[in-house]
């Protein structure tokens, strides 16, 4: 399989590097949670709970992909529409869990993706979902019946994110992209989404296409539970998110710590992982401006919302987070945002 780099130098066309922090703009954020017809201060309370701030920067100002995630699942549970309302009929929450569990019936990605373009005439009426067999590998086609829509536009860059997670959470690894086909409209955009897949993106038409590797379409499922979707998507963006960016001098083994983190080890399992002791892993990110217990409590932090609106009980959270017990998890999230889990949940309900 050759790398992201030489596919890039054999790439014809208009096409560019995913060297970005894989985000959305503000612009595009907004473009999106507007679309529920709500006024826009709705919006911006809901970005302000996730610590995105007008003060943050311009309407260009990319918002990383963690964060983007954990907006969006609170507005589909806010506004009872997996979509959005961005589809003319509503997505009830907890659709797409039917969906992932009809996938994990499947032995390989490969079978998970026609299932799942199957099913998406059925759930999604207003997309057409496509999968074709290429010399290169397996492409995964959406095409929405709006092209022209800028806000449709947006939403197809959202879901070829989530299901590149989702599919690789069904795989246990984030699998291999070739190449990223999206339309010709967002060549300009700001945004960055897309190059959480790692692989070169093509601006041209009106559709979006993801060609996933040989290798990763023959991957097998592996045993999961649907209930755990959620939060093992989360966890396989944010890797991904690492992986694009390794590159950077500045603050690298603190995303490394970071990424550990997410996948739920505890902080000797991070000294084991980095051949070092828990000391040095200490000095390490001290040298980079973070301490263990920072970089802990905020990927506690950013997983604690994912994992509420995942319908799980405070125990299961608590005990998901690493927490001893239930009164240390409700005392930490108080001090995150104000209130405790059942409050947070009740308000987000009441909300939409």
């Amino acid at each position: 399989m050759s790398s992201p780099a030489h596919q890039l130098t054999m790439l014809q066309g208009d096409t560019r590097a995913c060297t970005a922090a894989p985000g959305m703009s503000l612009r595009d954020i907004r473009i999106f949670l507007n679309a529920d017809g709500r006024p826009p201060a709705h919006a911006e309370q809901l970005l302000q709970a996730h610590g995105v701030f007008p003060a943050a920067g311009t309407p260009q100002h990319i918002v990383p992909v963690d964060a983007c995630w954990r907006i969006f699942v609170e507005h589909a549970a806010v506004i009872g529409d997996e979509m959005h309302c961005t589809s003319t009929t509503k997505l009830k929450p907890g659709s797409t869990s039917l969906l992932i569990a009809r996938m994990l019936l499947c032995p390989t990605i490969l079978e998970a993706m026609s299932a799942y373009g199957e099913a998406a005439g059925l759930i999604t009426p207003d997309m057409t979902v496509s999968v074709t067999r290429k010399a290169n590998g397996v492409a995964l086609r959406w095409r929405p019946s709006a092209p022209e829509s800028e806000l449709h536009q947006i939403m197809l860059e959202g879901t070829a994110a989530v299901y590149f997670a989702a599919f690789s959470w069904l795989a246990g690894k984030p699998l291999s992209v070739v190449r990223v086909r999206a339309p010709a409209a967002r060549k300009d955009a700001g945004s960055t989404l897309l190059h959480i897949m790692g692989a070169p993106i093509a601006y041209a038409g009106d559709d979006l296409e993801v060609t996933f590797s040989a290798e990763s379409a023959e991957a097998a499922i592996m045993p999961r539970d649907v209930n755990a979707w959620l939060d093992g998507a989360y966890k396989m963006l944010c890797t991904a998110a690492i992986d694009v960016s390794k590159g950077k001098p500045h603050g690298a083994f603190t995303e490394q710590v970071r990424a550990a983190l997410l996948q739920g080890v505890d902080q000797q399992e991070v000294a084991l992982r980095c051949g070092m002791s828990t000391k040095t892993v200490a000095r390490r990110l001290e040298q980079e401006g973070h301490s263990f217990r920072r970089v802990r409590d905020e990927v506690r932090m950013q997983k604690s919302t994912s994992l509420i609106h995942a319908s799980l009980t405070v125990e299961t959270i608590a005990e998901q987070l690493g927490y001893g017990d239930t009164r240390s998890f409700r005392r930490a999230f108080k001090r995150w945002f104000g209130v405790s889990p059942s409050a947070y949940r009740s308000q987000r309900a009441c909300a939409g």
